[in-house]
């Protein structure tokens, strides 16, 4: 059963869900723009296997929002770069050509404010949109944009010596690479260049690299092979 649970101590207050057994212990980090529930098609076969801890970010879920918290943390091993996330940027379905992408992206964008203006509490839904799509905005109603402004304006890394942190990572360690994804503007968007990924497996001394042919959000769009993965651990 998965016990939502209040961690509390001085000036911080994290949100997080557990599912509790005597196995190994695993925290999930949920990526931005989403909250820690994000994993719930996964959770129950992976406690079979590890005790779970998913947890709310600074700015996300129920944990405290940016505005009342100054929070820092090592974005290297982040996976969601959504910055201050505007409908009229989110990644396009890949069930339309380019061209079609074009035709039908008004009447979209349209119709997702139509709902959400409609059902403002609710998770985003419309209709022809892929399942997977609708993964980036779930808890985006509580979702901080000031921690999306800092992570887009890289404040968020200041002081934070990335290549430092990797290489003290001395446990066995298993990095699940996606597609990499440039935008028409030639920004990385998600999942690592391919330059970014060599200097990882060469920073972190026991690095096994598995590769997903699909975006970043593995445990939603490929459940069973990130379960698989993870259970090789």
């Amino acid at each position: 059963m998965v016990a939502n649970k209040l961690y509390q101590k001085q000036n911080i207050q994290l949100n997080y869900y557990q599912i509790k057994n005597n196995l190994q212990p695993l925290i999930l980090i949920h990526a931005q723009g989403v909250d820690a529930v994000s994993f719930e098609n996964v959770l129950e076969q992976l406690s079979k296997s590890y005790h779970i801890y998913s947890i709310d970010c600074y700015g996300h879920g129920e944990s405290f929002p940016l505005r009342t918290f100054i929070w820092r943390i090592d974005c290297s091993l982040y996976c969601f770069q959504y910055g201050i996330l505007q409908l009229s940027d989110f990644g396009r379905p890949t069930v339309f050509s380019s061209q079609s992408r074009e035709q039908v992206k008004p009447k979209m964008i349209g119709m997702a404010t139509k709902y959400r203006k409609k059902h403002p509490d609710r998770n985003l839904k419309v209709m022809f949109w892929p399942k997977a799509a609708f993964s980036g905005f779930r808890g985006m109603n509580n979702y901080d944009p000031l921690f999306g402004e800092n992570f887009y304006n890289g404040s968020s890394h200041c002081g934070i010596l990335h290549e430092e942190i990797l290489r003290n990572i001395k446990c066995k360690t298993i990095f699940m690479k996606t597609q990499t994804n440039i935008s028409e503007n030639s920004i990385l968007m998600a999942a690592l260049s391919g330059d970014d990924l060599k200097k990882v497996s060469e920073l972190i001394s026991d690095c096994n690299i598995i590769r997903f042919g699909c975006g970043h959000g593995i445990h939603i769009e490929k459940p069973k092979e990130f379960i698989e993965c993870l259970s090789k651990l």
